[in-house]
C-alpha cells in the first residue's frame, strides 16, 4: 500500500465479548463521557467507524442506557425588566432613554443606581 492510499475502516459487529466489554466499562454516571469514550475505544481497536449512536443503540438494546441529565434551566430573574427600568430612567428625567433599548439589563441597573433613581418591578 503507497502513501496516498488510506486504511479501509472494516465493518464493526457487535459480538458477546464486545457487548460485555460494553457492559463493563459503560459508566451510567457519566453517560455522554462514557458513551464517547467506548466509542473511540472500539474504533481504533478494531478500526472501524464506530458513532457515538452506535454505542448509543446497543446500549439501548441491552437495556444499559441512562440518559444525561439536561442542564437545568437558569432561575428566572424576578427584579424590574428592562422595560421598567428605562421608564424609570425617563421619568426621573435626568436622562433621555432614546436609542437605548439595545442596552443590557445590567447596564440599566447600574445607570440607574449611579444616577440614583430608584427602580420598582
Amino acid at each position: 500500500m503507497d502513501k496516498t492510499e488510506t486504511k479501509k475502516k472494516t465493518k464493526f459487529e457487535w459480538t458477546e465479548d464486545k457487548v460485555a466489554y460494553l457492559r463493563d466499562n459503560y459508566d451510567k454516571a457519566n453517560s455522554a463521557a462514557s458513551v464517547k469514550e467506548l466509542a473511540k475505544y472500539f474504533s481504533e481497536k478494531y478500526e472501524a467507524d464506530v458513532t457515538n449512536r452506535s454505542v448509543i443503540s446497543k446500549l439501548v438494546h441491552i437495556k444499559e442506557y441512562q440518559t444525561p441529565e439536561k442542564k437545568k434551566a437558569m432561575a428566572k430573574d424576578e427584579g424590574p425588566t428592562k422595560k421598567d427600568i428605562l421608564a424609570a430612567l425617563e421619568a426621573s428625567g435626568k436622562i433621555k432613554t432614546e436609542g437605548a433599548d439595545g442596552a443590557t439589563k445590567g447596564f440599566l441597573m447600574e445607570l440607574a443606581d449611579k444616577l440614583e433613581v430608584e427602580v420598582r418591578a
